[in-house]
């Protein structure tokens, strides 16, 4: 009842399924682009260390095997296919504070592209497709650029695509020479 609340004073229209969009969005036990994690992962990036086959080696431990934390990857993201769907329907359906949906979707987009990123690390597969996660890092770069730099400084929007975006550009790039 308070989501449907919430929902009509928001954006000006009932939207009983935005609370399970949210959800979905937040609700995987793999921790994707936590800001902490960026940055020190970039860090090491920086000192000659691999953060990604870390991570995977730290992912297939914890999961129980390459096989189940591919499945978890997955789960997950079907989890933000689903949200992102939701999000881009609600987007057409408000009739106030759009563009509060529409970060949203950025938001889910960008879970998207780091399960993408892991999915691929731990299949191997990372290398061969650098160019690709490289061109749709920048593609989602260049949609973050323009939603955000309506309320940010255009120094505070730099600041927010390399920290999104980042490391991830790094890690490709260095694949990418390789």
């Amino acid at each position: 009842m308070l989501g449907k609340e919430f929902t009509v004073d928001r954006y000006g229209v009932e939207m009983p399924e935005f609370a399970s969009a949210a959800y979905r969005q937040a609700a995987t036990a793999i921790n994707l682009g936590q800001a902490y994690q960026l940055l020190a992962a970039r860090q090491k990036l920086r000192t000659g260390q691999d953060p990604v086959a870390q991570a995977v080696a730290e992912l297939e431990r914890t999961t129980g095997g390459r096989t189940d934390a591919i499945a978890e990857i997955q789960a997950a993201r079907e989890g933000y296919l689903a949200a992102a769907a939701a999000f881009e329907e609600m987007r057409r359906k408000a009739r106030a504070n759009v563009r509060d949906l529409a970060l949203w979707v950025e938001g889910v987009r960008l879970n998207i592209f780091y399960a993408d990123f892991l999915l691929a690390a731990v299949a191997g597969e990372l290398p061969a497709r650098a160019s690709e996660f490289l061109e749709r890092l920048s593609r989602l770069r260049e949609q973050t650029s323009g939603l955000f730099s309506d309320t940010y400084e255009a120094r505070s929007v730099e600041e927010e695509l390399d920290l999104r975006y980042g490391f991830h550009a790094d890690y490709l790039r260095g694949l990418a020479h390789n």
